[in-house]
């Protein structure tokens, strides 16, 4: 990064948000039983009424009464 002109003050950032991330990746590693008691709870809960729907769609060309449009599938 200092090659690329990158000042020390992002380098400083960078390196500090790696090592908060590799903590974190240890702390949930499968031999750390309060990781998986977390993650156990967390799978378990309960979601609840779902109060809304989220729909996706792709776009495909259509040909319809001799016009081609884009159609939603």
């Amino acid at each position: 990064m200092y090659v690329q002109g990158v000042s020390t003050r992002k380098v400083s950032q960078i390196t500090e948000e790696r090592v908060r991330l590799r903590d974190l990746v240890e702390r949930c590693q499968p031999g750390d039983g309060a990781a998986r008691e977390e993650l156990a709870k967390w799978r378990n809960r309960p979601l609840g009424c779902v109060k809304y729907l989220i729909l996706d769609a792709r776009y495909e060309k259509s040909a319809r009464a001799g016009c081609v449009r884009d159609c939603a599938l």
